[in-house]
């Protein structure tokens, strides 16, 4: 019962979005736009004069109060942060599904309260989506303002986003601001989505740092960043950057699965956004299905996406040796067998 249950969670996290890039953020993870757009009520708060320590509605931004008072503690900090500016309010919203308030900020600046009313004016928004164009775009904007709710908030949009989206917003960011994040141990936090859009500059100096970066990452063993490095590295040079980072990490001695995880991710997300250069992805897949086989099923969901039912035997194969100490790469080869026998009976 219990192997059952975690299998049914491997299964869950295992099947990722056809489209979201995984590299920025590897979960799903909610962020203010979504507390903002699946909230029944959203109301500017400050202290209730008449229970300290508590709030009190002072604008409804979203829905309707009604009668209701608002029963959630205000901390020390908030009440101080509120009482040193009669303009500043705290954002309150209530969660339909878990009937509670979430404290979302304080308005301490302009900027940060026209975004809480943006996001309110939109309709055609809904919680948790990846894939609206608009959305990522207008928070890209965000991406180099010095409120760090601002830009956090910029970052888990535009960073879930599929990867073809987030290059198309690269433009609204600055090279040197991109390399001045990622020389910056504050960002760190952040580095992915900067390397991923540093990818797109075509300086010859950003593509050099790409390139060194990777070596040294390859020598010492880091994996910090590393499906975003190569990410970058295969943007910039092409097919060409497919075989620096393939020869690097599939040639040669063995590497940690983390790493292996990492490059796989870059690759599949190449795939993924561009067609032209999955042909030689697939075929680095391919030479991985003998050289390594033990990696060959974390690469299965690429090539169900694709429709590439061309390794029947290979998968086969791979089964047999993986056996039973591999359950999620057994149900993911079971998945890709079932999907390719389906599909050769319908074209035959």
């Amino acid at each position: 019962m219990m192997i059952s249950a975690l299998l049914l969670v491997l299964m869950v996290l295992w099947t990722p979005s056809a489209h979201a890039c995984q590299i920025c953020v590897p979960l799903p993870q909610q962020t203010l736009a979504d507390h903002l757009l699946e909230s029944d009520v959203v109301v500017m708060a400050r202290e209730d004069p008449n229970r300290p320590f508590h709030y009190a509605a002072v604008e409804v931004i979203k829905g309707d109060l009604g009668q209701e008072v608002i029963d959630t503690f205000m901390n020390s900090q908030a009440r101080r942060m509120l009482a040193a500016d009669p303009a500043n309010a705290m954002v309150l919203a209530r969660s339909p599904r878990e009937d509670n308030w979430i404290a979302l900020g304080i308005t301490q600046n302009g900027d940060f309260e026209k975004v809480i009313r943006l996001v309110l004016e939109r309709d055609d928004w809904n919680p948790n989506d990846r894939m609206n164009v608009a959305r990522v775009t207008e928070f890209a904007t965000l991406l180099s303002h010095s409120d760090r709710r601002l830009f956090e908030l910029a970052y888990l949009e535009v960073g879930r986003a599929p990867y073809s989206m987030i290059k198309a917003v690269s433009p609204m960011v600055s090279v040197e601001k991109l390399r001045a994040m990622l020389d910056d141990f504050q960002y760190s936090k952040w580095h992915a989505l900067a390397i991923l859009l540093l990818g797109q500059s075509d300086n010859a100096i950003d593509r050099e740092r790409v390139y060194a970066h990777l070596k040294m990452m390859h020598e010492f063993g880091v994996d910090r960043n590393l499906a975003a490095w190569a990410t970058a590295c295969i943007e910039m040079n092409g097919v060409a950057g497919l075989k620096y980072v393939s020869d690097f990490y599939f040639d040669g001695p063995e590497h940690s699965s983390r790493e292996y995880e990492q490059i796989i991710m870059a690759l599949s997300t190449h795939g993924k956004a561009n067609s032209k250069i999955r042909d030689q992805i697939i075929d680095v897949y391919h030479k991985l299905m003998s050289s390594n086989p033990k990696i060959a099923t974390r690469f299965v969901q690429d090539l169900i996406i694709w429709k590439r039912w061309e390794f029947v035997e290979e998968y086969q194969q791979i089964k047999r040796i993986i056996g039973h100490n591999d359950p999620l790469g057994n149900y993911a080869i079971n998945q890709y067998l079932h999907a390719a026998s389906v599909a050769n009976k319908s074209s035959s």
